[in-house]
């Protein structure tokens, strides 16, 4: 990165590249504390990368708090797309300790998971656990998305993963008829699950429950395949164009 020298000897000028977003995160900061941008850059280091004293430890203790308590949700959270959620939450705390000690702050991965089976799509296929249930393999040809529904404290009520096939690429764009759908077909599979569903509508359900959650699958091109970050290692990959 070239720098420049200014007038003032202990100060520099560079050229960043910045997304979209944190360019509008910065500009919002700037005109909210009334600097410049290179002025605000500087308090922003310099509050938390620059944090000592009991400041830094009583953020540090905080964040660590935190950090343990969705370690142990972790442990005892056997769903993986609950716990991609829980893990994804535990990052952002972990990148807070990173940031404030330095860099130093080691984060562990998780593990991953085998026995998968292939199912053909329209434009590619779907890789899944080999005991998932898929309610509508029927419409493999024409579909090219698949949606899993994971009930939350599944290994407590034996519940298991269930797999639709559709052509919506994110969770945001399923629709009630669709969600509809898939609870029937996830009740001729398995009988059980109408009353997993019943549950669900209860108002006195609470986190010991068998929580409903549909999530959509990550799509990857068939020459970039990397299921290492993956709950389960489920994915939908397609093919070369």
């Amino acid at each position: 990165m070239p720098r420049k020298k200014t007038k003032d000897q202990s100060s520099f000028k560079f050229s960043m590249d910045l997304t979209g977003e944190n360019k509008i995160v910065l500009e919002n900061l700037s005109q909210n504390y009334s600097l410049k941008t290179g002025p605000m850059i500087n308090h922003i280091i310099q509050t938390f990368c620059g944090i000592s004293g009991s400041a830094k430890e009583s953020l540090e203790k905080n964040l660590m708090s935190e950090y343990n308590r969705l370690s142990e949700e972790i442990k005892n959270t056997k769903d993986e797309f609950h716990l991609q959620r829980i893990t994804e939450e535990r990052q952002r705390y972990a990148d807070m300790l990173q940031m404030i000690n330095a860099g130093k702050f080691k984060f562990p991965k998780c593990e991953e998971c085998g026995n998968m089976k292939k199912i053909g799509l329209q434009d590619g296929y779907l890789l899944i656990p080999a005991d998932w249930i898929v309610v509508n393999p029927e419409a493999a040809s024409s579909c090219s998305y698949a949606a899993v529904l994971e009930c939350r404290n599944s290994a407590k009520y034996g519940v298991p993963h269930f797999v639709y096939l559709n052509n919506y690429k994110y969770a945001s764009e399923y629709t009630k008829e669709m969600e509809s759908d898939f609870y029937a077909g996830c009740v001729k599979k398995w009988a059980k699950f109408k009353e997993i569903e019943e549950l669900n509508r209860s108002k006195d359900i609470d986190l010991s429950a068998p929580l409903i959650g549909i999530f959509s699958l990550t799509v990857q091109d068939e020459e970039e395949l990397n299921t290492n970050d993956l709950p389960y290692g489920a994915t939908i990959i397609t093919y070369k164009k």
